[in-house]
């Protein structure tokens, strides 16, 4: 399995940044190639498997979306715009920065703290 995101290297959100970026070590660890997004802040949502499936639209992947803020996706199967969307995506990559193991553990330990607190009430956030 190939598991690649790509997350903003921008923020909007730094607490939510900082979130995202606590958990980059226990997703590479498992094989997942994180990048983020350096030329400036990505909002895109999409999700392609398979060669022929594909989700796209306004949703996160978090509680408030999915349950508060009626979030809508579009799943594609076999549609002719998957190669588009398979292109657009190695172009994202292509201009991302692939974040290594090494890099996903430089975190001070005063933001770790933080972090941990802050992560109690993610469903919140």
């Amino acid at each position: 399995v190939d598991v690649r995101i790509v997350v903003p290297h921008i923020p909007d959100k730094k607490m939510i940044f900082w979130i995202t970026r606590s958990n980059y070590f226990d997703l590479i660890s498992a094989g997942v190639k994180i990048y983020e997004f350096t030329p400036g802040f990505i909002h895109s949502k999409f999700i392609l498997s398979d060669d022929d499936l594909a989700i796209i639209g306004t949703i996160n992947f978090d509680y408030r979306s999915l349950v508060h803020h009626f979030e809508c996706a579009c799943l594609l199967y076999n549609a002719k715009c998957y190669k588009d969307m398979y292109d657009d995506f190695l172009n994202i990559i292509n201009v991302s920065q692939l974040i290594s193991l090494e890099e996903s553990k430089k975190v001070n330990r005063g933001r770790r703290l933080l972090v941990s607190i802050i992560q109690f009430f993610s469903p919140l956030l």
